[in-house]
C-alpha cells in the first residue's frame, strides 16, 4: 500500500546506496502531536536524488511511502522524498 507523508527530521548521518543514484538520509524526528512531542526518538531512512540534503541540518520533507503488507510488520515502510525544504 503507498501513502504520502510529510515530516520535519534532522538529518543523522548520509548513507550512499551502492549500484544506485539515490542516497540514504537518516533522520531522527521526535513522535508526538504537532506541538505536544511525547520525546521519544523515531528514525527513518529516506532516498532521494542528488545533494540537497546536508548531514545535521533539519528539513521539511513531503513524499510517498510504501507500506509493507499487514503480514509481514517487521519490514521497514520504503520512503522516497519528492520535496525538501531546509528549515
Amino acid at each position: 500500500m503507498a501513502s504520502w507523508f510529510s515530516l520535519i527530521a534532522s538529518v543523522l548521518r548520509m548513507e550512499p546506496i551502492e549500484h544506485s543514484a539515490l542516497t540514504n538520509a537518516v533522520c531522527m524526528f521526535l513522535e508526538g502531536d504537532l506541538g505536544k512531542p511525547t520525546g521519544e526518538e523515531r528514525h527513518v531512512r529516506i532516498s532521494f536524488f542528488g545533494d540537497r540534503i546536508i548531514s545535521g541540518k533539519s528539513y521539511i520533507m513531503f513524499g510517498s511511502i510504501r507500506l509493507p503488507p499487514n503480514n509481514n510488520y517487521l519490514d521497514q515502510p520504503l520512503v522516497s522524498n519528492t520535496l525538501t525544504l531546509q528549515l
